[in-house]
């Protein structure tokens, strides 16, 4: 973790609060007194370090470019007392996603992020979007077979991503979340979403099941944005 602040004596306090917490913090979840990490701070070093080295650790480095605290790789190994199932499955989930952004190819990425755009003007083809990028229709084709994936493919994920995330984390109706995606009727999307899963939408949001979802030739599931 790090960050670059410069001058002003209210920001050297931020700075220090925010590490002694998240330092404090890590050693209550390990269980430890004992967490090595060497701490560079921004500001200079205070004339007495005795109090420092009781909250920070010895290992302080002052009058630094970027402040930030850094960890061996060991810290990693270490148990969590008191684990919370719930808050390791949602920050699993979002690291999983952060995962998936940096392994989608680039020219997939912008195929992705232009389908995010336009559904809800419509469900886009493949001309349309090839327009949007200033590119031929071929030229799309050929770039996305070069990172193993397809139009298709990527409309029908960017699809499944959304409608699982419109059903779990928004309130939106049926009806409107069809739209989102781009089906002028709702009886199509129930019917994509029945393929997809098994099950229609309504039954999927009763029972609070989320669809996995990943993307053709990023290796990574699942998208996200």
């Amino acid at each position: 973790m790090h960050w670059s602040l410069t001058g002003g004596t209210y920001l050297a306090m931020l700075e220090d609060l925010f590490f002694a917490s998240w330092i404090t913090q890590g050693k209550h979840l390990a269980g430890t007194d004992e967490l090595t990490a060497a701490v560079h701070f921004t500001h200079p070093a205070p004339a007495n370090l005795e109090r420092w080295h009781q909250t920070y650790g010895a290992n302080l480095f002052f009058d630094q470019g970027i402040a930030k605290v850094i960890y061996p790789k060991s810290v990693l190994a270490l148990p969590i007392l008191d684990p919370d199932p719930f808050v390791h499955e949602v920050m699993t989930e979002k690291a999983d996603k952060l995962i998936a952004e940096v392994n989608i190819p680039c020219f997939t990425r912008k195929v992705i992020n232009c389908l995010i755009k336009q559904l809800p003007l419509g469900e886009p083809d493949q001309q349309a979007i090839a327009n949007q990028m200033n590119i031929s229709e071929r030229t799309l084709r050929r770039h996305l077979q070069q990172e193993e994936t397809t139009y298709q493919a990527l409309l029908d994920t960017v699809r499944r991503e959304r409608a699982s995330y419109y059903l779990h984390q928004t309130a939106l109706s049926l009806q409107e979340i069809s739209s989102r995606l781009g089906y002028q009727h709702l009886t199509a999307f129930n019917a994509a979403y029945k393929r997809w899963t098994g099950r229609t939408p309504a039954r999927s949001r009763a029972d609070g099941s989320h669809l996995p979802v990943s993307v053709p030739g990023a290796g990574q599931p699942p998208l996200t944005r």
